[in-house]
């Protein structure tokens, strides 16, 4: 077993930012395509796979805020995954 990498409060502040950022990007991508599902111009499949790729895009949004709230309150970011 490896040992853990020791993290600074600098650096995992950073990481949390950057993942709040990681977020930011995901919910505006969800947001086109959510706006991209409404296009009546579109294809019904076109409208479907819009829509799919918004329900991605924002649970991945959710996921990458709840990582950086987990950092921000003490989680080490190996319990998370985050390796270096």
């Amino acid at each position: 077993m490896t040992a853990m990498r020791r993290w600074t409060p600098d650096q995992i502040a950073t990481e949390a930012a950057s993942l709040d950022a990681v977020a930011a990007n995901s919910h505006a991508a969800a947001v086109a395509n959510d706006l991209l599902a409404a296009d009546a111009r579109l294809g019904e499949l076109q409208r479907a796979q819009a829509a799919a790729r918004a329900q991605i895009q924002r649970q991945h949004a959710r996921d990458m805020r709840a990582d950086a709230a987990a950092l921000r309150g003490g989680v080490h970011p190996a319990d998370l995954g985050y390796v270096d």
